[in-house]
């Protein structure tokens, strides 16, 4: 184990920024620690009987290889929140840019053509959206993978999916929730007062603290993450 001190943690600071390149695929803070893990590997692999020259060679050979393996999580990802949008009309799919609204029916059935959903899963969904009881199921990846869906979108009619292209994971989702908001908030501008319709019109986790399960694809592979939201009305006060 390597602890970093003053020192170390400035000069990996430094190396971050000269090492940077693509400022658009990933954010600052999640390259910074993608820098700090490497040279912390890089580090702990160190031959200390090495002659210096190759030491240093050795060590940035490792960091910018450990870097070069990170760099393949840029892609193309798939995020979807559970949001809320108009009350008593279920309309056709919409799309605002990237950004692509549809009521959970029509996401689903998306999804399950897409071959990321099964169709065990599928019909297990559909039931718990009709509020019909659904037997117990042995934990697994794919029963995790139900739990999560439900979470975001059990009290959301809607389901608001963004494609994201050319970015880390982590940077791709950050870009996502904004213009997720951003799509909703331009819809809203359509009713007047803009403010009341916001009210009702927001993403899932965008109401209340609460830990959620967030859903995204790749290549039709599910990847899933849970979390803590503090934000509250976010098109409404602008704030977090």
């Amino acid at each position: 184990m390597v602890l970093f001190d003053k020192t170390i943690s400035s000069a990996t600071q430094d190396l971050a920024d000269l090492l940077r390149r693509d400022v658009w695929s990933i954010g600052y803070y999640e390259w910074l620690n993608l820098v700090r893990e490497s040279v912390a590997y890089a580090l702990d692999a160190i031959n200390p009987n090495t002659d210096f020259p190759i030491m240093v060679r050795d060590f940035l050979d490792s960091v910018k290889s450990s870097l070069n393996q990170s760099s393949a999580t840029i892609g193309s990802f798939e995020f979807a929140f559970g949001c809320t949008l108009f009350d008593g009309i279920t309309p056709s799919p919409h799309r605002i840019g990237s950004v692509l609204l549809e009521a959970r029916q029509d996401w689903l059935e998306r999804k399950f053509a897409d071959g990321a959903i099964s169709s065990l899963m599928r019909e297990r969904l559909l039931r718990a959206w009709n509020g019909q009881q659904n037997r117990k199921r042995k934990r697994t990846r794919d029963s995790y993978i139900e739990k999560s869906i439900l979470s975001m979108s059990n009290d959301a009619p809607f389901i608001c999916s963004v494609t994201t292209n050319s970015m880390t994971f982590g940077f791709g989702r950050q870009r996502a929730k904004i213009a997720a908001r951003l799509a909703l908030a331009s819809i809203a501008l359509l009713w007047n007062p803009t403010s009341k319709v916001l009210d009702k019109m927001n993403l899932v986790e965008d109401r209340t603290f609460r830990i959620i399960n967030e859903i995204s694809f790749q290549n039709r592979k599910i990847f899933l993450r849970e979390s803590q939201v503090t934000l509250a009305g976010w098109a409404k006060v602008n704030r977090r």
